[in-house]
């Protein structure tokens, strides 16, 4: 894994230089069709990188027992930042269909540079040297892991309904002529919503666990229900 082998800092920082360059690329407006490709790719690799190394930050320093906790905050932070970004949207580049984008990429360079300068000062404790067999057996015994498989699908899922709303409204409106105000405001509904089950995902998965414990005490030491 990047992580493993680089550590979560590095990997952190790498994103982090890679988002604000690509809102130079974006924002200069050089290259045309190829310049917007190589934004583009420059742009969703620093947002993977930084993605990974956050996550592996949020897993590694997360106590025990509060792993869901710190994964519901930092998503919900995630969620934050969807949320107010339209609206900066709409105060940076105007209320028109079709807002002016160079302002826009400036300021996301800006918000890179930002991101790069909190990522310099972040300090993570050292890890335990020797890992378990998930650890160091590499991709093979980690899709192995049971319902890990299910997950991973269930993840591309989500993810990838996230991305084409993200997509398709911003491309809907500017072909209907709503204004980027409009726009903005029902992906700031969108990102509310993430954020209310997100602050609540350490204490939903603590109530499931806790029926599925209730669920499974009325068996018998061979395994059979009783009291049917």
């Amino acid at each position: 894994m990047t992580t493993d082998r680089f550590g979560e800092r590095r990997v952190m920082l790498v994103g982090a230089v890679l988002l604000a360059l690509s809102g130079a690329v974006f924002a200069s407006g050089r290259g045309g069709a190829a310049g917007l490709v190589l934004g583009s790719v420059v742009l969703g690799t620093g947002h993977l990188l930084s993605v990974v190394g956050q996550q592996a930050a949020v897993a590694n320093t997360a106590g025990p027992g509060r792993f869901d906790t710190a994964f519901g905050h930092y998503t919900f932070a995630a969620s934050l930042g969807q949320a107010l970004g339209p609206a900066l949207i709409t105060l940076v580049g105007g209320e028109g269909a079709l807002p002016d984008t160079t302002p826009i990429f400036w300021t996301a360079t800006g918000l890179g540079v930002v991101l790069l300068a909190c990522t310099v000062f972040l300090r993570f404790p050292d890890r335990a040297g020797a890992g378990g067999a998930a650890e160091t057996g590499g991709m093979g015994t980690l899709l192995r892991l049971p319902g890990l498989v299910r997950a991973l699908l269930i993840s591309c899922v989500v993810l990838s309904a996230v991305d084409i709303t993200l997509v398709y409204l911003p491309a809907l409106g500017a072909d209907r002529g709503l204004a980027a105000g409009f726009v903005g405001l029902l992906l700031t509904l969108r990102a509310v919503a993430s954020m209310t089950s997100r602050l609540f995902l350490g204490r939903l998965v603590a109530h499931t666990t806790a029926d599925e414990s209730t669920g499974t005490s009325g068996t018998n030491p061979t395994g059979h229900q009783t009291g049917q």
